[in-house]
């Protein structure tokens, strides 16, 4: 399959980047492959996370982190109730 900067604009953004640093890097990491003929997924991450570390900030870490799962998002019911998030609940509700 052939590099998709806008996934990974979009995984680059997840990490906290704005949309102009997320694809100033996906490019720049498409041009260093641009003559691969094929590669492993793994180098296209750290191909990006050698530009975040250039960067800077804390964008490196959260990049890390993208594969792991979030924590649930909390719906505050009321003053004091509080509940997980569920799509069904909030569409039937």
């Amino acid at each position: 399959m052939p590099l998709l900067r806008g996934i990974l604009t979009r995984s680059l953004q997840g990490a906290g980047l704005d949309f102009d640093a997320a694809y100033g890097i996906a490019s720049a990491v498409r041009d260093e492959l641009v003559d691969a003929g094929e590669v492993r997924s793994v180098v296209i991450s750290k191909l990006a996370e050698k530009h975040l570390r250039k960067l800077g900030g804390d964008a490196l870490p959260r990049y890390r982190r993208r594969g792991q799962v979030a924590p649930p998002i909390n719906v505050r019911l009321g003053t004091d109730q509080v509940r997980p998030y569920s799509r069904g609940s909030h569409r039937s509700s």
